[in-house]
């Protein structure tokens, strides 16, 4: 049931809209809820204008527009001073700003929250859309996400690092999360934030979140191309990745930084041919791309128990390399235990295999997440290119990009998921590629 001042109602919002129209008393008393002495009082207390219609107008009555040009109306004719436009700007909003802030991010000190202010007001002037969801937490004075933080509580409590940084600018436009002893970097990929996820949520349209994909693949290209400037390496831990092969990754951290000392020479090993329930068991449990179907060959090198295992498929002829004997197989899977380093037991395991398949080259991809600079052993044939893993959101489950033309047949990609709350795709730098060859 709507209601006039005058005492008038009506349940048809048509009728009592046509009523106020013509209605002396409703006139009336909108000229006096906009009158200059209701209205200035609350304004000289730096309340904005949609503050002060929230809480004293009906809005059944006068339209938000209507108390709007008014105000604007009282400023040309030099009766009020230029409205406070943003809460920022005045003493009340300040406090209701930082109060709201402090309650959200959990911090103690106010003077942590400028981060959050100048963050807001570069988004503003670039024309994005800056958020922080409830994920992200103020530490020490710096903003992370829940999984660097759980990265770097990880490192610190399981490897013997001297020295450990954050937030570590290498370029105007990018930074590191982590840097350990100036010697390795680490880049951590939040499932949200590097995710169609995070633009999907905001973008307005299709056509706004398909060009913001456009320059974030554009913007990731370019991170990558200066990795090969530093000196140092830059391993790239994606959530998902770190949730399901923590261990892995400590284990590569520490490799990478010489922490290991469980060292096993690969020439006092036993080679031997496995079967493929067993590579697989052992691709599953340490190796991020998990199992492979189809391999023509699994071989593993034991030392009272499997070290490392390496798996070989068909080349596809896709991906045509040249050599004088021929491309047939190439490294699908070559995984080692973690905390384990076996010197020589890639060449190992490629000489048996060599010998088996009667070949002497194979081709190899490396992943530039594990890698960004280019192997130290075989010829670099391609360096990596944009690609992308498709995010099953109901099973938790990271697919290979091939699988989202299962999904989308031939339809495009962005727009399958720009419609799909299930689907996200997370975009990653691909992989090295290389030619190994092994000597008879």
């Amino acid at each position: 049931m709507y209601k006039c001042v005058c005492g008038f109602s009506h349940e048809n919002l048509a009728v009592i809209s046509n009523h106020k129209a013509r209605c002396k008393a409703h006139k009336e008393y909108v000229e006096r809820l906009l009158s200059l002495e209701n209205i200035k009082p609350y304004l000289e207390q730096g309340w904005t204008v949609k503050e002060w219609y929230e809480r004293f107008v009906d809005k059944e009555l006068v339209s938000y527009v209507t108390c709007l040009n008014r105000i604007k109306q009282y400023i040309k004719d030099g009766l009020l001073k230029p409205v406070v436009k943003n809460a920022m700007q005045s003493e009340r909003g300040k406090q209701s700003f930082q109060q709201s802030m402090l309650k959200k991010y959990s911090v103690s000190n106010p003077s942590q929250l400028e981060w959050v202010r100048r963050k807001q007001s570069e988004a503003h002037l670039r024309g994005w859309s800056f958020q922080i969801r409830s994920r992200i937490r103020l530490r020490s004075g710096t903003i992370s996400s829940d999984i660097q933080n759980e990265v770097l509580v990880a490192v610190k409590e399981n490897l013997n690092i001297h020295s450990v940084a954050t937030n570590v600018k290498f370029h105007k436009q990018f930074e590191h999360d982590i840097l350990l002893d100036s010697q390795l970097a680490i880049d951590v990929d939040g499932l949200y934030y590097h995710s169609t996820e995070y633009w999907k949520s905001v973008c307005t349209d299709y056509y706004n979140f398909r060009e913001k994909l456009r320059c974030y693949r554009k913007r990731l290209e370019t991170k990558f191309s200066l990795y090969q400037n530093l000196p140092y390496k830059v391993l790239t831990i994606d959530e998902w990745s770190w949730h399901h092969y923590k261990d892995f990754w400590l284990s590569k951290i520490a490799y990478e930084l010489n922490l290991l000392r469980n060292k096993i020479d690969a020439r006092k090993c036993e080679v031997r041919e496995i079967t493929a329930a067993e590579a697989n068991d052992f691709h599953s449990k340490y190796n991020l791309h998990g199992r492979i179907a189809g391999a023509t060959l699994h071989v593993g090198l034991f030392s009272g128990e499997l070290l490392s295992v390496l798996s070989l498929v068909k080349s596809s002829s896709r991906q045509p390399v040249s050599h004088e004997s021929g491309i047939h197989y190439e490294v699908a899977r070559y995984t080692v235990k973690p905390w384990v380093v076996v010197r020589g037991g890639l060449s190992r395991l490629l000489s048996y295999a060599s010998a088996k398949l009667n070949t002497q080259a194979f081709v190899s991809f490396v992943d530039a997440r594990l890698s960004s600079k280019p192997p130290s052993y075989g010829r670099i044939v391609a360096r990596p290119q944009l690609t992308y893993y498709v995010y099953d959101k109901r099973h938790d489950v990271l697919r290979h990009r091939l699988y989202m033309r299962k999904l989308v047949g031939g339809a495009s990609e962005e727009a399958f998921i720009w419609s799909s709350p299930r689907y996200e795709l997370y975009y990653t730098l691909g992989s090295w590629k290389l030619l190994l060859e092994t000597r008879r």
